[in-house]
């Protein structure tokens, strides 16, 4: 993969030390390389119940944790060395919240790249309070990478979650670029379920009443698309219009992708709502890496 890089891009990826952080590593590493970026290896440490220091239980924490943190952010980075030698990697400890440090990373970060579940996650919660917060609140796309995507395959297409919205809008530009710089084909996937047409609710495929409301359905992937086709007329995209839910639609599609892309909010998003129901699903059903990009 190769992005074009203005020189000052930053990948910044969340570490905790955990085995389930170690796939969002690796994949926050490669892309930062594609992009001739640098990786910015970032770890927060908190006490998850403060005592009382009148009992004397705080003396020395700080410097434990910083020297723990510093431990842990020196082995991931000479991990990171060890495979990706040409690549400029940096790291950064903080004391505080893990989401609230990556958030803030995220305002001058291309990029950033979380696990779904870091080292407090409970074994059957799927997406961890960090993960969800970093892709509900961050300031630039944010890749979620499930310790199931490990043996993503790179060369997979990047699949999009296309609507009216304008977060879909942002979403499709940032898949064709992605697509782009990997050299792999998009496949752009709009799931509908049956509404009126002429006052009834046409169900016989193949019908004129199904078949025309299909054909819009296909004329909004088409306007959606426009610019970004524009933009990289060299990527193949592939329209998958289906007649499902969004997140079954999109789960199945991750299916031997590389990447998962959809805006944090679609079409019916509320408007305080800064990750919509799609998008969360979506990031503890997809079989690939899922990239959530905001307005």
């Amino acid at each position: 993969m190769s992005i074009e890089s203005t020189g000052t891009d930053r990948v910044v990826v969340g570490v905790d030390g955990s085995s389930g952080a170690r796939p969002a590593l690796e994949w926050a590493a490669r892309e930062a390389e594609g992009r001739r970026a640098t990786l910015v290896l970032v770890m927060a440490q908190e006490l998850a119940v403060p005592a009382p220091s009148e009992a004397g239980w705080t003396f020395g924490l700080d410097d434990v944790l910083r020297e723990s943190t510093e431990r842990l952010l020196d082995e991931a980075a000479e991990l990171v060395r060890r495979r990706h030698p040409d690549l400029d990697v940096t790291t950064q400890g903080v004391f505080g919240s893990p989401a609230a440090a990556l958030i803030e990373a995220s305002r001058h970060a291309t990029l950033v790249v979380v696990g779904s579940r870091g080292a407090g996650g409970w074994p059957g919660l799927l997406l961890g309070s960090v993960s969800g917060a970093v892709a509900a609140h961050g300031h630039c796309p944010v890749v979620v990478v499930p310790d199931r995507c490990e043996h993503t395959d790179p060369q997979g297409p990047v699949v999009v979650g296309v609507d009216d919205s304008a977060e879909s809008a942002r979403a499709a530009a940032f898949a064709l670029a992605e697509a782009d710089g990997r050299g792999v084909p998009v496949v752009a996937v709009h799931a509908w379920t049956l509404s009126f047409h002429g006052g009834v609710v046409p169900t016989e495929e193949g019908s004129e009443p199904y078949t025309s409301m299909r054909e819009q359905q296909s004329q909004l992937v088409t306007r959606v698309l426009e610019h970004p086709r524009a933009a990289h007329p060299d990527v193949p995209v592939e329209h998958r219009i289906v007649r499902s839910t969004s997140v079954s639609a999109l789960t199945e599609a991750s299916r031997g992708a590389s990447l998962v892309v959809v805006g944090s909010r679609g079409r019916g998003g509320f408007a305080g709502m800064l990750l919509g129901s799609t998008s969360r699903q979506l990031l503890q059903t997809s079989q690939a890496p899922v990239a959530v990009v905001r307005v």
